[in-house]
């Protein structure tokens, strides 16, 4: 959490910095930079500590892994998009987090035949509500 946090803090700073002082970073530009480094950093992590790891998944593990990735990619680049338009961190940040929330709940629950809890359905029902107040702010 502290990591994702942070990368969207940071996401924010390169991208506002265009807005604020006319140096920031262009949305595909910026998210190639983040990717890129995404990259080194868990190349690093598999030269030091994974090596041994076994590559026998099913095709489709790498499948769905490629995917997820295309929309990590995607997905950074609109986030770019965001903060070189104005958007605020403030705002902006949690209401993407809390749809991808949403959408990871969603999915647990007919996707994958998650159980729905009343303690789940009334986070769901609160995130819903924060997504409402923080877009109605701006």
């Amino acid at each position: 959490a502290v990591l994702y946090g942070l990368h969207n803090v940071f996401s924010k700073a390169a991208a506002g910095a265009r807005s604020a002082a006319g140096a920031g970073i262009a949305d595909v530009h910026g998210a190639l930079v983040v990717e890129v480094a995404a990259v080194l950093s868990i190349a690093l992590y598999f030269l030091l500590f994974a090596r041994s790891g076994s590559w026998n998944a099913a095709p489709r593990a790498y499948v769905w892994s490629a995917v997820a990735g295309l929309c990590a990619g995607l997905g950074t680049i609109a986030y770019f998009a965001i903060f070189t338009r104005g958007g605020e961190l403030s705002t902006a940040g949690p209401i993407v987090l809390l749809g991808g929330v949403a959408i990871m709940s969603i999915a647990g629950l007919v996707v994958f035949g998650e159980p729905l809890t009343v303690k789940k359905a009334l986070g769901l029902a609160l995130g819903a509500a924060g997504i409402y107040l923080l877009k109605s702010s701006g």
